[in-house]
């Protein structure tokens, strides 16, 4: 069923989630539009949407998601990104 009638009947449970991450502002990427890497299933941020099938593929909606950036700091690879890398970084606390 779709999303409206499976939330509507109680069959969604509807949460939040949050991730900690380094910005990196670029052309690359259109203003309002957030990207992050979600080819892993563990990515962090494939824990932050929605796991309703996509109605059509029925295949998991893994890159649809809403979200909010705030800034908590400056990075330390805002002027040397030698040491970035992509690695995940998960804590589980």
């Amino acid at each position: 069923g779709s999303f409206t009638k499976l939330n509507a009947n109680g069959h969604i449970r509807i949460g939040r989630g949050e991730m900690k991450a380094v910005a990196i502002v670029t052309d690359a990427v259109r203003p309002g539009v957030l990207w992050t890497n979600a080819l892993r299933p563990g990515s962090p941020a494939n824990s932050l949407v929605h796991r309703v099938p996509d109605p059509i593929s029925n295949r998991y909606r893994f890159k649809l998601g809403k979200g909010k950036i705030k800034k908590i700091g400056e990075s330390p690879y805002k002027t040397d990104f030698t040491q970035l890398t992509f690695a995940p970084r998960t804590v589980i606390v």
